[in-house]
């Protein structure tokens, strides 16, 4: 999977990040960095964020509206599902019914194996990073996992698949 490179001007752009643990702080920090006006909502800061004079922190629960009006949104939370439902869709107002038939369009499309994969990856992957970081060979294992038949596996329920799939792909770089 190759990345699409981009770069923003955020500069005094409403942003928001939802999540309180080690992702939304770097998030945030990053967002911080590039001028951003940051909004950080969570229930619960689990680490120490460095606050700047531009971020404002909410802590409660996100709410739909949070994403009102914000130029960049990113889901940090260790909640699959609510990631999920974070990541909206919008026309900035220019069409609301294109937006809810396009969401619409990604959640058939995109069924809740995606939600299960995502848990998966990010399981494998804290397993890697504690055994040490190689960031080329990673890349190469994740783009290989990404590039495979998991999520249509799990989609028909075929867990044993999955497991041989994923122990081919990394070999003997991840013992589960």
């Amino acid at each position: 999977m190759e990345y699409f490179p981009i770069l923003l001007k955020l500069e005094n752009r409403p942003c928001l990040v939802v999540g309180g643990g080690g992702v939304g702080a770097r998030k945030a920090a990053g967002l911080a960095a590039a001028g951003a006006k940051v909004i950080v909502v969570s229930k619960e800061f689990l680490v120490p964020f460095e606050p700047k004079e531009q971020m404002i922190f909410k802590e409660r629960a996100y709410t739909r509206e949070d994403v009102n009006g914000k130029f960049l949104v990113f889901a940090a939370t260790n909640h699959a599902q609510l990631n999920q439902e974070i990541c909206t869709v919008s026309t900035s107002g220019t069409s609301p019914a294109l937006a809810k038939k396009i969401r619409r369009d990604l959640q058939q499309r995109y069924g809740p194996e995606y939600a299960r994969f995502l848990c998966l990856m990010k399981d494998i992957r804290k397993q890697m990073l504690s055994q040490g970081h190689d960031p080329e060979r990673h890349r190469e294992k994740f783009t290989a996992l990404v590039n495979s038949d998991i999520v249509s596996m799990m989609a028909e329920g075929n867990m044993q698949a999955v497991e041989k799939t994923i122990a081919d792909i990394l070999e003997e770089d991840f013992q589960q």
